[in-house]
């Protein structure tokens, strides 16, 4: 995603990134209320887009902590009449360098797609706990319904 201005006025910055048309939360919704599933190919796609993503993140020493379908966007662009989505990750407001020696902590994603060792209230883990939720996500784009729906750790 580019960045198209920053902008700091006394101790805050704003950063303006480029459009993306929706979510993918809302992609799914949207495709479940017309009943139109997700095909293999799109399946592929989507996931091999978001683990491109998330490698250079992980490569990079950081671990986003909040992988859910609300913090992918579709990106949509065309070239010669064919249009093309690409998955972006967003919101990096709980992202961690796991390189630093500091305490992590133990609330960091969104329930549906917390990784076991989080509902534990483990403060030891490390880049596995995204590729957690991207498998959650993956089940939820097969099947039609999230894996883990609870609401609470228990659930």
């Amino acid at each position: 995603m580019k960045i198209k201005e920053m902008v700091k006025r006394d101790d805050e910055l704003a950063i303006v990134f480029e459009f993306c048309e929706r979510n993918f939360f809302n992609e799914m919704k949207d495709r479940k209320s017309n009943n139109k599933d997700f095909t293999e190919d799109e399946i592929k796609q989507i996931v091999y887009q978001i683990l491109s993503g998330l490698n250079y993140i992980h490569k990079n020493g950081y671990c986003h902590r909040d992988i859910k379908p609300e913090n992918l966007l579709i990106k949509e662009s065309s070239k010669t009449d064919i249009k093309e989505s690409t998955m972006v990750i967003a919101d990096f407001g709980l992202c961690k360098d796991l390189r630093s020696s500091s305490q992590h902590t133990d609330y960091v994603s969104t329930r549906w797609y917390r990784a076991p060792e989080l509902c534990l209230s483990s403060t030891s883990y490390n880049q596995t706990i995204d590729l957690w939720a991207l498998a959650c996500i993956m089940v939820e784009i097969t099947t039609g319904k999230p894996l883990f729906p609870g609401i609470n750790d228990i659930d």
